[in-house]
């Protein structure tokens, strides 16, 4: 019936703070649930060791379920609606109610120093075209100026339906919440591999007036956060022999 989340890590406990601070804020704010934290306590002894608990929202996720493209399409317009409300929250209210600042960079910091570390461990003929990435990497698309609160982890699994499995209940998971250009969002269900219809669909409940240029942004911004994904695991025993490119 409950869901209780410990951190192992100080910085992980940092975001757990601010995760119930963002939960509590949230309620009834959205056209979707999200976790209602009912338990949080620090520890007793000290240390980094608050725990968080709440309610398990009844529901399945959608990557455990096939869906035909008329019901995607339904999901995608709830997406979109969803996506809109809660980029339209006023950043600052964010900010006082939950100790969140923007965040200029996202994943975007040193990504040529990045690439360097992972090229080292690709084979050699592959890393040569590293240097190709780095060209494509000074083409970056202008962000946007209007900021916003991003949940940066919207995908299958973290989407909840109920019954008709059409409806979306809720979007749970919100460690990885920041205030960012609001195209951070689109990016998991954009490499997700959502085909045209799905992504218009999306796009059009969502309200945006330049979806071209939203799109550049998700496709930039989906480059750098996989870029920087590669270049975390590597001091944790990813090797050149693990190197996740095929040969064309």
């Amino acid at each position: 019936k409950y869901i209780f989340r410990f951190p192992k890590f100080d910085a992980v406990a940092q975001k757990l703070r601010i995760e119930h601070k963002l939960l509590r804020f949230l309620q009834d704010r959205l056209p979707v649930l999200t976790p209602n934290p009912q338990f949080f306590s620090e520890n007793p002894r000290g240390g980094p060791s608050p725990f968080l608990g709440y309610e398990r929202i009844q529901g399945v996720s959608l990557d455990t379920i096939d869906l035909h493209q008329d019901e995607r399409l339904e999901i995608a317009n709830q997406l979109g609606a969803f996506l809109h409300s809660l980029h339209s929250i006023p950043v600052a209210e964010v900010e006082v109610a939950c100790d969140l600042t923007p965040d200029a960079h996202g994943d975007l910091e040193d990504l040529e120093e990045k690439l360097k570390v992972i090229a080292k461990h690709l084979p050699h003929d592959i890393a040569e075209g590293c240097e190709k990435v780095l060209s494509e990497m000074s083409r970056k698309p202008q962000t946007s100026e209007a900021y916003a609160l991003v949940h940066r982890d919207v995908y299958d699994g973290n989407v909840l339906v109920g019954h008709p499995r059409t409806v979306v209940r809720a979007v749970i998971d919100w460690n990885d919440a920041a205030i960012l250009d609001p195209a951070w969002d689109f990016v998991d269900l954009y490499a997700g591999g959502s085909d045209e219809q799905f992504w218009h669909k999306l796009i059009m409940a969502y309200g945006e007036q330049n979806p071209r240029g939203l799109e550049e942004r998700v496709r930039y911004f989906a480059f750098a956060g996989n870029i920087s994904g590669r270049a975390r695991e590597i001091p944790h025993g990813w090797h050149r022999e693990d190197a996740p490119i095929k040969r064309r």
